[in-house]
């Protein structure tokens, strides 16, 4: 609130990393206009880019697609984008807008091929996991399912990322459960 902070180029970091806990739709896109642009007029490009990917991703969780790839677009062609971001983060909106299909999980399999990054591996996986269980693919699927079981996420005690690891793998179980039961029945 200290309006001194607001000409500092790390104010875009706030902004950015607020925009993301806002609960006003409105609010957040003024963040995040505002960190883009900021980041630009410092000439941090690849800054600028991240922005617009966790804006992608804002919008992709209020539904709003077209927005959302219409974002992710804009950051990749800024070219300051890893191509593993960029595949692991077209592949979310692909699950996201109910477009799963094998082209999914063969952008998701490149990203995993192209991180080197332990953290953002395990999540790749995590989106890889849902992607698979929602083909119905469970041979892929339990080999995904076992490789982050048999990975070291665990170290990483981070609310946010724990909550994600949890939920695509109780998602797997899950589903492969309830079909095993109406198969049973």
């Amino acid at each position: 609130k200290n309006p001194q902070y607001k000409s500092f180029p790390e104010y875009a970091f706030v902004l950015r990393n607020y925009a993301e806990l806002v609960d006003e739709y409105d609010k957040s896109l003024i963040m995040y206009k505002k960190a883009f642009h900021m980041f630009v007029k410092e000439n941090r490009m690849d800054l600028a880019a991240q922005v617009l990917v966790s804006k992608s991703m804002f919008l992709a969780y209020k539904g709003e697609m077209k927005g959302a790839y219409k974002a992710l677009d804009k950051a990749v062609s800024l070219k300051e984008v890893r191509d593993s971001h960029m595949l692991n983060n077209y592949a979310v909106l692909d699950i996201l807008s109910g477009n799963t299909t094998v082209k999914t999980t063969a952008y998701l399999n490149d990203a995993i091929l192209l991180q080197s990054d332990p953290y953002e591996k395990t999540i790749t996986e995590c989106n890889l996991l849902t992607a698979y269980t929602i083909l119905k693919d469970r041979v892929h699927a339990e080999q995904t399912y076992q490789q982050i079981l048999d990975g070291n996420w665990k170290r990483y005690q981070y609310q946010e990322f724990l909550h994600i690891v949890y939920m695509d793998l109780y998602f797997y179980s899950n589903t492969f459960e309830e079909s095993e039961l109406a198969e049973e029945s």
